[in-house]
């Protein structure tokens, strides 16, 4: 059987207890190959959720930035001047609506 070391801090003093192992029941032993099945699994989990709200993020930034160019002139020659944020007032105005 294995033995195994425990030093134990009692009231400032250390001392060593030499206790032998005792097996461990319920526990599942998995080979290396399942180690590698199970992070790839994880992995690809992983990829198929970021990658769509990368995609939808680009999305987004595109519309503002395309809106914004559309609108600035129109602002401009209405209010003498441009409006910082114009396109993401309009496409977050036009998502918002039910």
């Amino acid at each position: 059987m294995l033995k195994w070391l425990l030093i134990v801090a009692i009231n400032g003093q250390f001392t060593e207890c030499n206790k032998e192992a005792k097996p461990m029941k319920n526990i599942k032993m998995i080979s290396p190959k399942q180690v590698g099945r199970k992070v790839r699994a994880q992995f690809l989990a992983g990829i198929l959720v970021v990658v769509p709200v990368i995609i939808a993020i680009l999305i987004l930034v595109w519309l503002f930035n395309y809106i914004d160019n559309l609108a600035q002139p129109v602002a401009k020659s209405l209010l003498g001047r441009t409006i910082p944020g114009l396109g993401f007032a309009i496409v977050s105005l036009s998502l918002h609506k039910h």
